[in-house]
This record gives structure tokens, sequence and C-alpha cells, in this order.
């Protein structure tokens, strides 16, 4: 063997952990946690919603309901915002289970035991009005005046410089002068229209076809079942009536031309689908408020026409008026108006007036399109597939609004078809918020507009019966008054009241990242989260 080679195995590498090593690793994490933290501080920020004033855009804590007859999925509020087990209530003296009727078919749902979820949790983008001014509509965070320990959440509806007047449900404003005075007394109200995203956001269910009860909303003598019968609000209407066809399979209509007649589609309004009926609140305890009838509406309905030719008109009649959309067999669109007619009159053509003309492709044979009529905010609009083809704003005297009190008129919807044998499905009608005149005190309602000064909001909740806000607020925190007050608010206390200091404004609401996860049954403990709720905050 050669004497320069030795039989020892080498050393194994040392397994030493360098220490420099170990200081960045630690380095690191520190530099990570600091960054998280001024990320949260500064950035953005998770907060969960504690309560339903913001339903069913944003939920608080809440039951999920599902209807066991046609299927519909919704939200009620807690028993009082009660978090604890919530299936019994006084009724009569007596402690029974509670009932939701579901919103789509009435069907009595009993809630023997029910288990409450979570409130969503929502990203905030803090800070982001130090760079860019609060925006109308916008979802806003901030601290609560009355309690600026308390978080709150609304919509952000009335901004600095301006006077504001909720009159039927919608917002109206007129700004300060050039000089920063108040307006005159005779100066214009102007109404505040929300974009298309916030709209679409915001729409509550009246009814949608696609929910059909198994039981065909037959009364029944058992216990929990339907005290009376539930019927199809659409119905057809008129001389022509037996040509439509119902297939509860699809569900869809289906209209026989064969004698070129009219075929009309006519909604059965009830007393609580023509009110703005909330059924979030329907296990509080004031019960499902409503009682303003809603004159702001939408009509969708997909269409299949069966030959070429097709005339569809989108027609509905609120408060003293009469709006229609009139597709032509060529694809012109017509926005007509008139005044509202004391019985229904299909084929009475006088007294329309056009109002705008827009062009959009012929409704085609065996090619489905979805047509939608906007009469909301005081504009009218159509829809073809998610595109809006033609619009028309009109103003009306808020002044004389605000002195009728509101209108008492039911409203009147249908759909005509004329020309050709079409399939009609998906026929949706929802109703618009409706920011209510809570109380005679109420700040910005009946004879009182909210005069907004410089670097103040006023803020509302999406679900306006049940939402302390703006409206309500009665005192302001001591803090608030001797850190944020001016020096004229210091002098008249309540000139702050009712009113978001642009100091108190955390941020923007701007995504849902974790709704309340799926329940396999009611009593079960949900894990997966609801991925289909995650979304942008509009």
């Amino acid at each position: 063997m050669n004497a320069s080679m030795s039989d020892t195995a080498p050393p194994p590498p040392s397994l030493a952990v360098p220490e420099g090593s170990i200081r960045e690793t630690l380095e690191s994490i520190v530099i990570a946690f600091v960054l998280a933290f001024v990320f949260r501080a500064f950035v953005v920020e998770a907060f969960v919603i504690p309560t339903g004033s913001m339903a069913p855009t944003l939920l608080g804590a809440h039951v999920t309901v599902t209807c066991p007859q046609c299927g519909y999925r919704f939200t009620v509020g807690p028993r009082d915002h009660d978090v604890n087990n919530m299936a019994m209530s006084v009724q009569g003296g007596r402690y029974g289970a509670l009932e939701t009727p579901c919103p789509m078919c009435q069907y009595p749902i009993r809630h023997d035991s029910m288990k409450t979820n979570a409130g969503d949790r929502i990203l905030v983008l803090k800070y982001v009005y130090a760079f860019s001014e609060p925006r109308r509509w916008d979802v806003v965070v901030f601290k609560n005046p009355e309690q600026p320990e308390i978080n709150y959440i609304k919509r952000l509806i009335g901004l600095p410089q301006e006077q504001l007047w909720i009159v039927d449900g919608n917002i109206y404003t007129r700004h300060f002068n050039d000089d920063g005075s108040l307006p005159d007394a005779k100066a214009p109200w102007h109404i505040q229209r929300k974009p298309e995203k916030v709209q679409r956001a915001v729409w509550q269910p009246i009814y949608h076809s696609d929910y059909l009860p198994l039981d065909g909303g037959q009364a029944t003598t058992q216990l929990g079942g339907r005290s009376h019968d539930w019927q199809m609000p659409w119905r057809a209407y008129g001389p022509t009536a037996g040509n439509w066809q119902f297939d509860p399979r699809g569900p869809v209509w289906k209209y026989d031309n064969r004698q070129t007649q009219t075929g009309v589609l006519d909604f059965a309004f009830n007393p609580m689908t023509a009110v703005n009926y909330y059924a979030y609140n329907t296990l509080t305890r004031d019960g499902p408020v409503g009682g303003s009838i809603v004159e702001d509406l939408r009509l969708a309905a997909t269409i299949t026409p069966h030959a070429d030719g097709l005339r569809t008109v989108m027609h509905m009649a609120v408060a003293e008026s009469e709006f229609r959309a009139l597709v032509e067999p060529d694809g012109q669109v017509l926005l007509q108006v008139r005044p509202r007619q004391s019985q229904m009159k299909i084929d009475d053509e006088s007294a329309w007036s056009t109002q705008t003309r827009a062009q959009i492709p012929a409704l085609a044979a065996g090619q489905p399109a979805r047509l939608e009529l906007w009469h909301v905010d005081q504009s009218l609009s159509f829809w073809l597939n998610g595109k809006q083809a033609a619009v028309w704003h009109y103003d009306r005297n808020v002044p004389q609004l605000a002195m009728q009190g509101g209108t008492a008129l039911t409203p009147k919807v249908h759909l005509t078809v004329q020309g050709a044998a079409v399939t009609v499905r998906s026929l949706d009608l929802d109703r618009d918020l409706y920011y209510t005149q809570q109380g005679r005190n109420a700040l910005a309602t009946h004879n009182r507009p909210a005069t907004i000064h410089a670097d103040r909001f006023f803020c509302l909740g999406d679900n306006s019966p049940q939402s302390k806000d703006s409206r309500l607020w009665t005192d302001v925190d001591k803090w608030v008054h001797y850190n944020v007050a001016t020096a004229e608010e210091k002098q008249y206390p309540r000139e702050l009241v009712g009113f978001v200091p642009r100091d108190l404004m955390i941020g923007r609401a701007f995504f849902v990242y974790f709704p309340a996860p799926h329940r396999l049954s009611p009593d079960s403990v949900g894990f997966i989260p609801n991925f289909g709720r995650m979304r942008f905050i509009h």
C-alpha cells in the first residue's frame, strides 16, 4: 500500500450553523413583522362587520336561511342582535318557534334551532382619503362621533359644502355658493344618481321567476305549512292570455303567436312586494320594516324569439307616470313616457311621448337576449345583455314631492310581445334602496334638510329601516367636541350632531375577503368560506 495514503476516513462535514446566518434569519423575521404592522397601520386593515346596518349588501351577525320549497337562499338578522341560540321568542305570552317567510314564495320557514354566522370580514384602505377626496356612494369606515372607540361602516351619501334632503327614498342635494354661503331658499335641488356598479350592488329582489315552490303554493292544514295560497305573481293578461303556456320545469313562458296578437305578462303586486320590505329584518323586534311604496324598479327578462320580427315592450307605471322601452323589429329602441292611465290600456298608443331613441341589433330568431328596463333616481334606461343602450334623465319638483309625502299608488309592471312566438325565462323584478324618513326629528328628512359644512360628511346604512346613522344620531362625544369641532360648532354644539368629521374617517372598504362560511346543516360548524361572496365592495 502506498505509504502516502491513509486508512482513516475523512471527518463528516460540520452541521454547525454559522452565527451570522442565525442573526440574518432573526433580522428577516423582525423586518417581516415590522412591515406587516406598518402595512396594517397605514395601508390596509381587516375589519369584521358586527351589525346588519349595511345588509344585505354587507352582512353583520346573521342567520342564513334556505327555503325548502323554492330553494331561495337569503339572510336574516339575529333577534335583537343576540348572538346566542335564537330559536324561541315570546308569542302571545308563550314561547314558540320563530318563522321567516321566504321572500320569493312566502313559505313560512320555521326555525326550531338556529346558529348565528359572524359578519363579513372586509379589507379597508386606510388613509386613502389623505391622498384623494371621498366620493359619494363610497362604503366608508369611520369612528362613531357618539362613541369614537367604536368603528362604524356606512355608505357615504353627503359631501361637504352642500345641503342634503331625503325625499321619497331618494337623495337630493344643492351646493353652497362659491363664497361659501348657504344656497338661496329657492335654489334648485338635484337628484344624486348612483353609478352602475353601485346600483347593481344594491338592487333588492322583489321576485325572481327562477324560484318556484315545489308545493305549487297551495295552503295546507299541516303544522308549519302555508296558511294561505301563494300564486305566481307573473300572470298572462288580456284576451290573448290563452296563447301563453307556462312550463314549471324551466320555469319558462312560451307565447304562441299564431294569431299575431299582443301577448302580455303582468306582475301582481301585493302589500309586501310593493313596499321597501327587507327580509333581513324579519326577526328583529320591529319585524320586516316596510311601509313606503317604492317607485324605483328594474324589470329584466331573457327573451328568445322563435322567428324574426319581434316587437317587445317593457312597461312600468309608478307614481303619476308611465314609462316604457319599446324595441321595434329592426332594433330601434324608444324610451317613452305618458301620464298614468286609470286602467291598463295595452293597445292605447295615445299620449306617449318619445324622450330618446337608440339602435341595437335586431332580436334574432333563436338568439336569447337579456333585456332590462330601469326606472331609478329619476332616470329611465334600457339595457341589452348587461350594457346600457339608451338613457333619459328627468327632474321633479322636490319641495312639492316633500309636501305630498310619498305616493299611494301601487306600481304596475308588464311585459308585452308581438310579431313572433317567444320563450321568456328569468323574468325578474327588483327595487332600489329606499332611504326611509325615520321620525319627525330625523335629520335630512321631512322639512329638515341637512346642511353639511366643510370637512363634514353624511353617512347612511343600506338597511335604512334598521340603521342608526347620520339621520338619527343625537349627541357628540366630548372628546370629539373638544378636539374636532370648529369654533362655531363649539359655540353651537348641535351643529356637529349627525355628521362625520374628516378627522374620524378611517378609510374606504374595498373587498370582502372572508364571508361567513358554508354550513353542511343548520346546526353544523362552518369551515369552508363562501367563496362566491368574496367580492369587491361597491
